[in-house]
């Protein structure tokens, strides 16, 4: 497996995980790769050094002593990293649920209103399309995307 950083036009950054560097440039072209947040099928790789990732039982049986005491360290972060992510994510989620209005699906139209000042200033999070976010940024309205794979739609 190899591993490489990637980024969407709207500099969202992702890892995507590849048989062989020929795979990622095939799904490329295909256009099956895509920015999780966005949905963007404009994906470029990042200048990064990649990571290459053998099978994982060759990766846990590595003896110690044929690693670097750095390697072996590195190793166990990228194993710990997924479990620290989720636990990260659960907790951002929280936070914004509990400080955030959900506006579901006038998003767009409520952020509008609250930059003009039509309305109360407050925190809020609901869905916009791709094309009502690209509106809101034309506009001049700061707005923090989080993805939300489950729908075509955007959650912010």
């Amino acid at each position: 497996m190899i591993v490489y950083d990637l980024s969407c036009p709207f500099t969202h950054h992702f890892e995507g995980w590849y048989e062989s560097s020929e795979t990622f440039e095939k799904l490329k072209e295909q256009g099956l790769i895509e920015c999780p947040i966005c949905h963007s099928k404009e994906i470029k790789r990042l200048p990064s050094a990649p990571f290459i990732a053998t099978s994982p039982s060759k990766v846990t049986s590595t003896s110690s002593s044929s690693l670097s005491e750095s390697s072996q360290h590195t190793l166990n972060n990228i194993a710990a990293k997924g479990d620290f992510m989720e636990i990260l994510r659960q907790q951002i989620v929280q936070l914004i649920n509990t400080n955030t209005e959900d506006v579901g699906s006038l998003f767009a139209e409520t952020a509008k209103k609250i930059h003009y000042q039509e309305i109360p200033e407050k925190n809020i999070r609901g869905i916009a399309t791709v094309d009502e976010l690209q509106e809101l940024q034309e506009e001049g309205i700061e707005i923090l995307i989080i993805g939300n794979t489950d729908s075509s739609e955007i959650q912010h």
